[in-house]
C-alpha cells in the first residue's frame, strides 16, 4: 500500500488551519488536490469499516479492520505515516462520519484523530483508525478457540475503558494484567456485587493506577490470569465498599 512519504506529511500536518475547511466540508478524499503524484486507487472508499457515528460500532469495526489487517506488523502499526494515510484516503468516508469535524472543532483535535504520532501512546487511543487495530491486537485471544475477540468485545463496549486500556503502560503492555482486568471489572459491573458504583469513570481510572501500582512492585509476567484477577478483586473490594451506593 502507498503512504503518505516525509514531505506529504509535512505539508499536510505544517497546513492543518489552511484546510480546515476541506476537513470540516468535504465529504471525499481531497488530498490528492495537494499531494503531487498520489495514486487515485489510494482514494477509493474501503468497505471494511461500517461508516457510521454510532460509537457502539466500534466494536465491530475493530474486528473487522483487524480481521483484514491481522499479519500486520508492530513496526508498520507504529508508523506515523500509515494511520495518517488510511484516516485521510482509504478511511476518510468513515472518519467524516464517525469523528465529524464540526465548527468549534480545534488545530488539536484534527492533530489527534488524522495525525498518528508514533512517540506519543494517547495516539494510540486517539487516532481514528489506529485506535481500532490497537484495541483489536490488545485484546484478541488466540487460545480462545470459541470467541478470540470476547476480551474485544468487553473492552470496546465503553469508550472510557476502550481509551484507558490503550494509554495504561501495564495494561497495553500485558495479556494478564489486561485480561484480568477486563474479567474483573465485568463481573463488578454486571452483577453489582459490592452494590451500584456511582463513577464507572473514577472506579476505571482507579483500577488502571492499582494495575500500574502492581506492576511496579510485582511482575505482571510472573502472575497466571487468576492471581492477578484476585489482586484486583481485592482492591475493587475495599476501593468500592467505600464509594458504592446500594438500592
Amino acid at each position: 500500500m502507498e503512504i503518505f512519504d516525509g514531505a506529504a506529511m509535512k505539508n499536510l500536518q505544517d497546513n492543518i488551519e489552511v484546510h480546515m475547511d476541506n476537513y470540516k466540508n468535504e465529504q471525499k478524499p481531497w488530498v490528492g488536490y495537494y499531494i503531487e503524484g498520489l495514486n487515485e486507487d489510494i482514494l477509493k472508499q474501503s468497505s471494511t469499516l461500517l461508516v457510521s457515528s454510532d460509537s457502539s460500532l466500534d466494536t465491530k469495526n475493530a474486528i473487522r479492520l483487524y480481521e483484514e489487517n491481522k499479519n500486520l506488523s508492530t513496526t508498520l502499526a507504529s508508523n506515523n505515516s500509515y494511520w495518517t494515510t488510511l484516516a485521510h484516503t482509504k478511511f476518510y468516508a468513515y472518519m467524516q462520519s464517525r469523528w465529524k469535524v464540526k465548527e468549534e472543532v480545534t488545530k488539536r483535535n484534527i492533530e489527534e484523530r488524522y495525525f498518528y504520532r508514533s512517540d506519543n501512546q494517547k495516539s494510540r487511543a486517539r487516532h481514528g483508525i489506529a485506535r481500532l487495530w490497537w484495541i483489536a491486537n490488545l485484546t484478541y485471544d488466540k487460545y480462545n478457540e470459541n470467541d478470540p475477540y470476547y476480551y474485544t468485545r468487553l473492552a470496546t463496549r465503553d469508550q472510557e475503558l476502550f481509551n484507558l486500556i490503550i494509554e495504561t503502560k501495564h495494561v497495553a503492555q500485558n495479556r494478564v494484567a489486561l485480561h484480568a482486568m477486563l474479567d474483573v471489572v465485568t463481573e463488578v459491573y454486571e452483577n453489582e456485587i459490592y452494590g451500584r458504583i456511582p463513577n464507572k469513570r473514577n472506579y476505571y481510572r482507579d483500577i488502571m493506577k492499582q494495575i500500574n501500582l502492581i506492576g511496579s512492585v510485582s511482575i505482571w509476567d510472573l502472575l497466571n490470569k487468576e492471581e492477578g484477577k484476585d489482586k484486583l478483586f481485592d482492591f475493587s473490594k475495599n476501593y468500592l465498599n467505600s464509594k458504592v451506593t446500594t438500592i
